[in-house]
């Protein structure tokens, strides 16, 4: 079966937003060596090293659509709060640097889940940077692009991605200008939330964003079909009542249907780019997969019924135009891929 969408071949802002989230990340993480007179093997494997680990934590980001966010008065809060996240299904967990014990909670959390992505946020200076990597931080966040240039050179040459904080276009282009492989939309929703990313991916489709501040987890399905690759959620799995009483049977539910939300919202923007490279056309990309596919289609017993319904028994050449949403069963609207409401 083949499913449709409706990008024109010519539209270069889709086709950009099409590989958001598959495309970027191949090619994010390029290895970034110091200048040099020689370049050494052991720099380059090194550099090698980082980039691949780099890449894991951007995948678990945005294969997950979701970064929960803690905030504890205590170090036995954050422990119990975080380990009720992540059996809740979180598999990326961002601790504030105001956490009591923060450093020692990310380092016993790292050795107790070392397949999930732990970091630490509000990170606003050098040496912060430094003591959380050392703790095992696989990621840094910041609320604004402080110190950016002195944070990235810091984390460089380790396996770690660091996400700035911006609010303006300007911002949001140095920080990637600057080396950031991923960009913190803050504060988000006092700036219009899913209406302002949406506008803001327009110009900016070639930087992977995550969106930040006042995102409830009903919404996520929203940020991330409207082109953030992930958003991160605070009292919406930590909620202020929960984390007053220790409720951490309240975190993990709320952490379960957090995670859903991030898994529905990236299966179907997964749908979409399938549909939308289909529709899209063999001279666009991905020419053979769209052809087995289309040719699966037209030896099924729908299209025979369609042809027999339009009165031909011709059997259609395979090409970009055979490939449109008037042959086929689904089409992409306003609501996500839906089945077609004319029956076919």
């Amino acid at each position: 079966m083949v499913f449709t969408g409706t990008l024109p071949c010519n539209s270069v802002t889709q086709i950009h937003r099409l590989f958001t989230r598959s495309h970027l990340q191949q090619h994010q993480f390029s290895p970034i060596l110091k200048p040099s007179s020689s370049s050494s093997s052991s720099s380059s494997s090194s550099s090698s090293s980082s980039s691949h680990n780099q890449n894991h934590t951007f995948s678990l980001i945005q294969d997950s659509a979701v970064i929960a966010c803690l905030r504890a008065n205590s170090a036995e809060q954050a422990m119990e709060a975080a380990r009720a996240a992540v059996n809740g299904g979180i598999t990326v967990l961002e601790i504030v640097r105001s956490t009591p014990g923060v450093f020692e909670v990310l380092q016993a959390l790292v050795n107790e889940y070392p397949t999930k992505a732990f970091g630490v946020g509000t990170v606003l200076t050098a040496e912060d940077a430094k003591t959380a990597i050392k703790a095992g931080a696989k990621f840094l966040m910041s609320p604004a692009t402080v110190n950016v240039y002195d944070i990235i050179d810091t984390v460089r040459e380790c396996d770690v991605l660091y996400i700035p904080g911006a609010m303006t276009p300007t911002e949001i282009f140095s920080a990637h200008n600057a080396g950031a492989k991923i960009v913190k939309i803050y504060p988000v929703s006092a700036l219009g939330g899913v209406r302002y990313i949406s506008a803001i991916m327009k110009p900016f489709s070639h930087i992977p964003m995550v969106a930040s501040q006042g995102i409830t987890i009903d919404s996520v399905g929203d940020y991330i079909a409207h082109g953030a690759i992930s958003v991160v959620l605070s009292d919406a799995i930590f909620s202020k009542e929960a984390m007053n009483q220790n409720n951490f049977n309240a975190v993990n539910q709320l952490a379960k249907s957090a995670a859903l939300q991030g898994k529905n919202a990236v299966e179907r923007l997964a749908m979409f780019d399938y549909t939308s490279i289909a529709d899209t056309g063999l001279e666009c990309m991905q020419e053979e997969k769209v052809k087995e596919a289309a040719k699966e289609y037209m030896s099924s017993n729908t299209y025979q019924r369609n042809n027999m319904v339009a009165g031909t028994n011709e059997e259609s050449t395979l090409d970009a135009t055979n490939c449109s949403d008037k042959l086929l069963p689904y089409e992409h609207t306003s609501r996500g891929v839906q089945k077609r409401s004319d029956g076919i």
